[in-house]
């Protein structure tokens, strides 16, 4: 089992076929132990860039142990700059929040001020 989707009740294999945003869902954390062998990575880590590109949040903690493998370091190398990437689109999409917020409070003063 190279990647495993840790819940709190619960450890699951990744299963490449899925969704990787469903299979997330509750999750505490995922553990990608390095095999060069295993295809699942290349699609996993397929699965977390796309997540990146598309703006969607994963809000859980990603260890990669890449166990003396040159791949397995690139590839733990790659997920600390995918994490930040994924901790950037969170923290754009509070502040379009919070901007189109203040837009719609602007907007009730703005019509309050004009006597609408």
């Amino acid at each position: 089992m190279c990647i495993r989707i840790i819940h709190e009740n619960e450890e699951v294999k990744y299963d490449s076929s899925r969704p990787l945003e469903e299979q997330l869902l509750g999750s505490k954390s995922i553990i990608v132990t390095y095999d060069s062998k295993d295809s699942d990575i290349d699609v996993f880590v397929g699965e977390v860039e796309r997540l990146c590109k598309t703006g969607v949040c994963l809000d859980t903690n990603v260890k990669v142990i890449h166990n003396n493998h040159l791949k397995g370091a690139k590839a733990k190398k790659l997920m600390e700059r995918l994490s930040k990437d994924l901790e950037l689109n969170e923290a754009i999409k509070i502040l379009v929040t919070m901007q189109s917020e203040m837009n719609k409070k602007l907007e009730k003063l703005s019509s309050f001020c004009t006597n609408r």
